[in-house]
Formats: structure tokens, C-alpha cells, sequence
């Protein structure tokens, strides 16, 4: 869950879309309580968006102000629905790790996008290197610009 806990980035949007189509979601969470009210509205959304607990005034109501045995009340039973919890010791109990890793080999069409934005990346970083020689004000602009396309570069390869 930690890579989509905000619900307007690409993998919450991502993560709200298929939940929604889902017949069964099971979403992670180490500490879901400890993140805040829009951590938890955005589990529910992840869940269920129609649920009132879905919303983030139903989370402002718990941790605020509010009639205390009612959100109280709500919270309970939300949590009785849709969570699940387990004790640290239940650690204790589980079978040894076993690691396999498996190569798979990227569809071409994926592979091509991402080798463009590599070799995107990798000029960004050779112009770069060849603009830190220059303290001047237009070389430090260019080399912020440069950052730029390098971050946007990470960031698209991320996706695919």
C-alpha cells in the first residue's frame, strides 16, 4: 500500500479503478491507523468508494471532534467489516522464507519505450556533467533544466 496511498497520484488512481471492478480486494497495511484520517479514507476508497468510511470527514469525525461513542460506534464496526488484524506474535508461527527469483523478459513494445527513455535519461546526464564545468547563471539554469528531464525520465520509467 505505501506506494499508493495518495489517491490523486497514478497508482492510487490506478488502485481506486480496479478496486472498484474487483469481486475481492485485500489491501496491507503495517500501521493503517498511525498514517492519518486520508490514509484511511484512501484504504476504503481502495476498498469500497461508495462506503461512507470512504469519505474523509468520516475519518476528521473519529480522530476529532465529534460525538465520541457514535464515530466511535462507526469505527468499530467499519473495523469489524473490513479489517483484519494480527498480532506480532503470529510471526512466530509462520514457515521459513524461500526466495525464487525469475526473470521475465519485458514485451517489446515496453522495452522500447523504456530503452528511449533511458537513453533520454542517460543524454540528460552526460549534458549535465558537461554543464557543471560552468558556474554561470545561464549553465546553472541549464542544469536545473536538466534535472528536470532526468526526474521525468525516472519517473516515466517507473510506470511502464
Amino acid at each position: 500500500m505505501s506506494f499508493s496511498k495518495e489517491l490523486l497520484a497514478y497508482w492510487g488512481i490506478g488502485a481506486a479503478l480496479l478496486g472498484g471492478q474487483a469481486k475481492r480486494t485485500i489491501l496491507l497495511s503495517g500501521t493503517p491507523y498511525n498514517n492519518g484520517p486520508s490514509y484511511m479514507s484512501a484504504l476504503m476508497t481502495f476498498i469500497d468508494p461508495r462506503n461512507k468510511a470512504a469519505q474523509l470527514n468520516f475519518w476528521d469525525k473519529a480522530v476529532g471532534k465529534g460525538k465520541k461513542k457514535a464515530v466511535a460506534d462507526a469505527v468499530s464496526n467499519w473495523r469489524s467489516s473490513f479489517m483484519l488484524r494480527r498480532q506480532k506474535d503470529v510471526l512466530l508461527e509462520l514457515p521459513e522464507r524461500k526466495r525464487k527469483c525469475i526473470n521475465i523478459a519485458a514485451f517489446p513494445a515496453e522495452l522500447f519505450i523504456y530503452e528511449n527513455y533511458e537513453f533520454a535519461f542517460l543524454s540528460a546526464l552526460k549534458m549535465l556533467q558537461e554543464a557543471m564545468d560552468d558556474g554561470n547563471p545561464e549553465s546553472i539554469r541549464r542544469q536545473n533544466e536538466l534535472c528536470q528531464i532526468m526526474m521525468a525520465c525516472m519517473s516515466c520509467m517507473r510506470w511502464h
